[in-house]
């Protein structure tokens, strides 16, 4: 249980994650903060029909900074024909 009255725990915004898909591939981005409580954007893609997968994992300033990246990641995404799971 957290305690109310602890200074150093604070409530950080629910992480975001997006997740797209095309007809033979998926993509994630997901913005939330790691365990040195540093903003950080995980990308991870996949093929379908393989094993074949990346992630790539971007530390960024804020949330705000974040938010911003994940937006143009997903403008990016909508234009190359993936569609919102």
């Amino acid at each position: 249980m957290i305690d109310p009255a602890d200074s150093v725990t604070r409530s950080i915004p629910h992480p975001v994650r997006l997740d797209f898909v095309s007809a033979t591939r998926t993509y994630s981005i997901a913005l939330d903060k790691d365990l040195f409580d540093q903003w950080s954007v995980t990308r991870s893609w996949a093929r379908t029909e393989n094993n074949l997968r990346g992630k790539r994992i971007t530390h960024v300033d804020s949330f705000e900074a974040g938010m911003a990246m994940v937006q143009a990641v997903a403008r990016i995404r909508e234009k190359r024909g993936y569609r919102r799971a």
